[in-house]
């Protein structure tokens, strides 16, 4: 029993090193973020052109004055991802927002590594190269910028529930959530996730 103790200190004592260096690799910090040690929430999303039908989740975090990372994950190794994601719990995360195109296995590569809630936000974009004729242009203008908009109030939606999440045992963000859904209660995700 004793033993098993020792080895599991080792391995808690092997962990925290790796946090420390980890941490270096992976957190890039995008402007207006929140950040802290204690942080609560981890946006990963696999490219930098994501992050613009994310930016919704982000302000509402900051608005909340929930500390959060955003990470974008672009130059990672399938391992390195899957080492960001089984430390989370171990840095004092309580929640994952993960965006990404549905046909990736980004999702999987989160979802099957942590026990962490992991909320999904799926970033439909059009295919790369498509060169729609003249007629079409105007209805891929419109399918496009609706499927912007899903994105974003996907994005809105998973920021109020990783904030319910953060404010289960945390009193100060309780409170400041209900403050904010009170002063919010007539207006939908969609339209709070457009300004």
């Amino acid at each position: 029993m004793i033993h098993n103790l020792g080895k599991n200190m080792r391995d808690l004592s092997n962990d925290v090193t790796r946090k420390g260096q980890l941490e270096s690799l992976f957190t890039e910090q995008t402007e207006g973020t929140v950040t802290d040690s204690r942080m609560a929430v981890s946006i990963v999303l696999e490219s930098h052109e994501q992050f613009a039908f994310m930016q919704s989740a982000s302000d509402l975090l900051c608005a909340l004055e929930i500390s959060h990372e955003v990470v974008i994950m672009s130059n990672y190794t399938q391992e390195q991802v899957v080492e960001f994601t089984r430390i989370a719990q171990l840095r004092g995360l309580k929640v994952i927002i993960a965006g990404a195109t549905p046909q990736s296995d980004f999702f999987s590569s989160i979802t099957s590594n942590t026990l962490l809630p992991v909320l999904e936000v799926a970033i439909s974009t059009p295919l790369v190269g498509e060169h729609p004729s003249a007629s079409d242009a105007g209805e891929v203008a419109t399918s496009t910028k609706d499927l912007g908009s899903q994105a974003k109030c996907s994005a809105h939606k998973a920021a109020r529930t990783a904030a319910a999440i953060a404010a289960l045992d945390d009193c100060h963000i309780s409170d400041r959530l209900r403050r904010w859904q009170e002063t919010h209660a007539n207006k939908s995700d969609a339209e709070l996730a457009g300004k």
